[in-house]
């Protein structure tokens, strides 16, 4: 009987070659799945697949492309409560975002999952890996080269079998305050006063573009170093990347082709800045990168043969977005994803705050500025890109999935975002943060923006070994989000705070509030920056609670300029927060810290911090 059924169904599909290979494909599936549970709907994709197949698990699809094909398809003519796509073992390479839009994701009835079959590893890479041979072209120091291909993006990642190499890098070094022209004016006027700063900003951007460096630091580097080295440049809680366009050896001044946050001085004259990618600091195992003659630069060690290795550099920015293409008007939404490992993407470079540097980047002609190039953000470096980008989402899940190997933070949820559950997966070895939940919008409230996101969990994730790239990230912000909760992760080993809540200066208004912040436990965070926390909070923050969390460990570098570190820090307006039986020990400044703020502007329970 099983035997004539399969005949049947042979002679029907060969009859219907003369139709469109989608419809042959859909039909084939359908009638396999009667097989399957008849309310769900199975989809096989394997690296060793083709997209030609029939998408069955003997007969599977290549590409999470063709499966998203179909799925559109089955979604809008088949009754199901579920559709799964079981990915099989290996890696999926990636040379664009995978986008899913409202008709890739489910229905109020239909849930749409991705996930790994049986638990088998699956990589989602950005990451392209390099085959050419590498030649040795300095014995004496091990050095070797590879020329990657034409297209081949700008290289600022590089992994040696799953292991982040060090990019080179001269040691430590600091400024010696602002250049001559202005040490007057932002040691007098400027210095510790950010109104004074801003102001500044209005008339000359040539402060925030320039230091002078000390001794001769700088003198060892020539014109052909300039174009492809960069700067990054610590300040108190916020760090910045920067191209060289002229380094003056007779004033011992640096220009730069991007803005700084802050100018140089506005906290203290001295500044840890590094600068990375010369070939002159390369020591063994680091490497850089010649972006006009697309060569890579490699120091071995002396048994070491970079051609026995399996090097990785990432290709692309995000590995996934998922955006609803109309707007709020239709969400994508029912969507998740279990089981999957994310792994190498890009550090994208790009001058990201829109304030008055742009508005007044016209007036400094006589600088050679190129916003594209550096990266300079706002507090947290919320904006300097992210693995995973939510927008106009609602009901999106990520289950016992892993991100590592990233360039920024792993995931971004925006504005109109709803329901996001990351739950149970580990975050590590990032360029940036681990989650970001809402939008980094001041005064929301007052511009009519309706109150979103709300109703989001991360819950049980391991967040650490972050801000590789931009030290300002945390492991877990939120921003503009209400009735949520943030409980049971465990965050570590990071640049700056660990869990960041609020983004209003101020008592004003805020789309924060009713989040719930706990049981987590937060150490070893705040290593390399200042003026923050364990946990940060910013502005009013009605029906919060800060409940059960353990938070220890926490130092300030000798090198750190600025304010101090805390367990928790109550910024600028933070109010209305229920503060309850948290954990707090071995805290190099105070276990507590109000600025613009004090305690009884919080509710507090008794053992409020013990």
């Amino acid at each position: 009987m099983q035997k004539r059924y399969y005949k049947y169904v042979y002679n029907l599909v060969s009859f219907m070659g003369k139709f469109h290979p989608l419809y042959i494909t859909i039909f084939t599936l359908l009638v396999f799945s009667s097989f399957q549970n008849p309310k769900e709907f199975y989809i096989f994709v394997s690296p060793k697949g083709s997209d030609l197949n029939s998408g069955s698990i003997t007969s599977p699809f290549r590409t999470i492309h063709k499966a998203k094909e179909v799925v559109r398809t089955l979604r809008s003519k088949a009754s199901y409560s579920k559709i799964t796509i079981y990915l099989r073992e290996g890696v999926y390479q990636i040379d664009k975002p995978i986008i899913f839009s409202d008709a890739d994701g489910g229905t109020d009835v239909c849930a749409i999952v991705y996930a790994a079959y049986k638990n088998e590893n699956v990589i989602i890479s950005g990451g392209k890996q390099i085959t050419s041979k590498w030649i040795k072209i300095d014995n004496t120091r091990n050095i070797w080269k590879v020329t990657l291909p034409p297209s081949t993006p700008n290289v600022n990642q590089l992994f040696a079998n799953g292991r982040r190499v060090d990019q080179s890098s001269s040691p430590m070094l600091f400024t010696a305050g602002p250049i001559d022209q202005y040490k007057n004016i932002i040691n007098i006027t400027v210095r510790n006063n950010f109104g004074e700063s801003q102001n500044l900003k209005t008339k000359d951007l040539l402060p925030f573009c320039s230091f002078a460096y000390q001794s001769n630091d700088l003198d060892y580097l020539n014109k052909s170093d300039i174009n492809n080295i960069e700067v990054i440049l610590y300040q108190s809680w916020d760090c910045s990347w920067h191209t060289v366009s002229n380094i003056d050896k007779a004033t011992r001044s640096v220009y730069l082709k991007s803005p700084a946050h802050f100018p140089v001085g506005l906290f203290s004259n001295i500044n840890r800045y590094y600068v990375k990618n010369s070939s002159k600091d390369l020591k063994i195992d680091n490497w850089c990168y010649d972006k006009i003659n697309k060569l890579l630069l490699f120091r071995s060690s002396n048994k070491q043969n970079p051609n026995a290795i399996s090097f990785t550099y990432p290709t692309v920015d995000e590995l996934i977005v998922i955006a609803s293409d109309k707007g709020d008007a239709e969400k994508v939404k029912n969507l998740s994803f279990y089981n999957l490992n994310f792994m190498y993407t890009m550090s994208p470079r790009g001058f990201n705050i829109d304030s008055g540097f742009v508005r007044n980047s016209s007036k400094s002609s006589r600088l050679a500025l190129d916003l594209k190039s550096g990266y300079t953000g706002n507090q947290a470096a919320y904006n300097c890109g992210q693995a995973i980008k939510i927008i106009n989402s609602k009901g999106i899940q990520f289950s016992n999935c892993s991100f590592a190997h990233l360039g920024a933070y792993a995931i971004n949820a925006d504005k109109y975002s709803d329901t996001i559950n990351i739950k149970n997966s580990a975050f590590y070895d990032l360029g940036g943060g681990g989650i970001v939940l809402g939008y980094y919008q001041t005064g929301a409230v007052g511009q009519g923006i309706p109150p979103s996101s709300t109703g989001n969990t991360i819950e049980y994730c391991q967040v650490h070994d972050i801000g590789k790239i931009h030290p300002s990230s945390v492991g877990i912000g939120i921003m503009n989000v209400n009735n949520s909760k943030i409980s049971n992760n465990e965050i570590y080993n990071g640049g700056y705070s660990g869990i960041s809540s609020g983004w209003v200066w101020g008592f004003g208004k805020s789309y924060t509030y009713a989040n719930k912040i706990v049981h987590n436990k937060i150490h070893d965070v705040m290593r390399v920056l200042a003026d923050g926390g364990g946990i940060y909070t910013l502005g009013k923050q009605t029906s919060t609670v800060i409940k059960g969390n353990k938070i220890y460990n926490i130092r300030r570098s000798k090198f750190a300029v600025g304010s101090f570190n805390n367990g928790v820090f109550f910024d600028e307006g933070s109010s209305d927060i229920m503060v309850d039986s948290n954990i707090i020990f071995n805290i190099q400044n105070q276990k507590m810290r109000f600025n613009k703020t004090d305690s009884t502007k919080l509710l507090w329970q008794r053992d409020s911090f013990k």
